[in-house]
């Protein structure tokens, strides 16, 4: 609904009739303009201008929000409802509404903005604070909104208007403000709550910044979004088949890319990229390639003469080196959360690997915290926005790195992979040569040679009675953490055969086994308790107990097919490798 469309001239002229009653005389002669009924349009259509907004997929052109628009739900509050107005948001007068790159923030403040006018008989004043300079305070902003809705502004009518509380400051983009201004903005914004008693303050920022510490403000957390958000989101901004057909593809997908889209920048993305080449990112290396630059410098590009301060000097390009570098030493550590001096002395590193030159390691951790938003600061520690970022990221590393580099990982990998599934999942799509030839053959062919394979020329079907045996000896051990498979001497078949690995998955994940009533029943039914929330489950059990039979899996030509993909890699490495006669001049 389009609700300042429904306020009506004849409403704002008696709302501004009630700001004069208690006005001076010349603040009186100053709001007499607005008897004019010209002069109320104009006002209302200024203040429905707020709604026009410039995005990423729109950076040329603005448009209404109210044609895109997601409601938004706040952490802990309202019962999980979407916040459709102000009021609706437990605080007191001051409020600080935090939101990482992407989340909407802005356009959830100007949301609310179209609202008030409405529903507080407020005026509303949006100000975008990337415009605090040295010469330009939070008070000659105000003015300057003040007098852009049309209001004949002096000192005196805008101390009238926050006394009384006829106005509500939405305050948008701390985060965008210059460092050296933001103290003198707090101490203002401070002085605002507490000096004018009926005024209402609202502040926008990214997590981890300096406003989130403010006296007498209260701050909320926009919530993630969730897959029950998608289709209200996909049909705003595209197409109702196009909607669908991307639902089905998120839903079904094997990477795991609903988990990514957390914010409507990420929606955003992903239409942008099927738009562009009419399918579904194949996996996260297809979705996260031209992440770092959306974050870093697209989003940002929406905002017309704007170029958000940073603390680290090198370009985009060295920056994203280092942040690979990063990533890696993180991977490499295990490290999801990072305390600030361990976070600061793996930057200091990847620094001095990853850049051209010495940099401040503060300043990239700031910018990749501030600006970029991949790395959450709070609490005295980092954390990744999400853990595929350290995943991609760590493996576009290996990519760009020498043979010798690559080659050594990959090795290391074949033989114990356990905690880097996720990277040589990437690595398989950004650097297939050498993850086939350093990871992928090697593993197999360890795999057959366990299973009895000896013949890598042809599949030896003497081996079925031996295959047969160590499969039915396979086990599952199940914990709070999820499942894994554990054998004597080899990986699991089960864990290079897909298909048979994502029928026994879905059985399993259908049972998140934690010491429940009702879980613990099943848990005690099908498996072994060898441990405190650990039980151990031999696969056949848990496949008849579901009507599974066995036989019609096919186990023994899974080790066949192991075989002839084994051969099909093989081939392809050659294939390659001849390309070197094209040097042939």
């Amino acid at each position: 609904m389009d609700v300042v469309g429904a306020v009506t001239v004849e409403f704002l002229s008696s709302l501004l009739l009630k700001f004069s009653e208690k006005a001076s005389d010349r603040v009186k002669r100053q709001l007499a303009r607005f008897k004019e009924e010209s002069k109320v349009e104009e006002l209302k259509s200024k203040i429905s201008n707020f709604t026009m907004v410039k995005t990423v997929w729109s950076v040329d052109k603005p448009i209404d929000l109210k044609e895109f628009y997601n409601p938004v739900r706040i952490r802990n509050q309202n019962r999980g409802d979407p916040v459709g107005r102000l009021e609706s948001i437990d605080f007191d007068r001051g409020l600080i509404v935090i939101g990482v790159a992407g989340q909407g923030k802005s356009i959830f403040m100007r949301y609310l903005c179209s609202q008030e006018i409405r529903f507080s008989e407020r005026i509303p004043v949006f100000i975008e604070l990337r415009y605090l300079s040295e010469v330009r305070d939070l008070d000659a902003l105000i003015s300057s909104a003040l007098s852009n809705l049309g209001f004949e502004v002096s000192d005196e009518l805008v101390e009238y208007f926050l006394s009384e509380g006829f106005v509500v400051l939405f305050l948008d983009g701390y985060d965008e403000v210059s460092r050296d201004l933001q103290l003198d903005f707090i101490f203002r914004a401070e002085e605002l709550r507490f000096k004018y008693k009926k005024l209402r303050v609202v502040i926008s920022s990214r997590p981890g910044t300096s406003i989130n510490r403010m006296a007498g403000y209260s701050v909320v957390d926009i919530q993630p979004l969730s897959s029950d958000d998608f289709e209200s989101i996909l049909q705003k901004i595209t197409t109702r088949d196009m909607a669908d057909q991307l639902i089905d593809g998120i839903l079904h997908s094997d990477c795991e890319i609903e988990g990514l889209l957390t914010t409507p920048l990420m929606m955003t993305l992903l239409v942008l990229t099927y738009k562009s080449i009419g399918v579904l990112p194949r996996n996260h290396a297809d979705f996260y390639e031209n992440l770092f630059e959306t974050l870093v410098v697209k989003h940002d590009r929406s905002k017309p003469g704007f170029v958000r301060a940073r603390s680290y000097a090198g370009s985009d390009h060295e920056m994203r080196k280092v942040f690979e570098v990063f990533c890696f030493i993180a991977a490499r550590k295990q490290l999801n959360f990072l305390p600030s001096s361990v976070a600061l002395e793996m930057a200091a590193d990847s620094i001095k690997r990853g850049a051209e030159c010495l940099q401040d390691p503060r300043g990239f951790l700031d910018d990749m915290n501030k600006v970029a938003s991949l790395l959450i600061y709070e609490g005295m520690e980092y954390s990744f926005v999400h853990k595929s970022v350290l995943d991609y990221f760590s493996a576009c590393y290996v990519r760009n790195s020498i043979d010798d580099f690559a080659y050594r990982f990959y090795s290391s990998m074949a033989n114990s992979h356990s905690s880097w599934g996720q990277q040589l999942g990437f690595l398989s799509g950004i650097d297939t040569y050498r993850y086939l030839k350093g990871f992928y053959i090697p593993y197999l062919k360890r795999i057959l040679r366990f299973y009895g394979v000896r013949d890598f020329e042809k599949f030896n079907e003497d081996e079925v009675a031996r295959v047969e045996d160590i499969l039915k000896s396979h086990c599952f051990y199940y914990n709070q953490e999820g499942f894994e498979t554990q054998m004597d001497q080899s990986e699991s078949l089960f864990f290079t055969y897909d298909d048979t690995y994502n029928l026994i998955s879905s059985k399993i994940e259908r049972f998140r086994l934690v010491e429940k009533p009702g879980r613990k029943e099943y848990a005690d039914e099908v498996f072994d308790r060898v441990g405190p929330y650990t039980y151990k489950c031999d696969l056949f059990d848990l496949l008849v107990l579901h009507g599974v039979d066995f036989s019609h899996m096919e186990h023994l030509k899974n080790v066949e097919d192991v075989f002839e993909r084994y051969r099909e890699k093989v081939a392809y490495i050659n294939l390659v490798d001849s390309n070197v006669d094209l040097l042939d001049f």
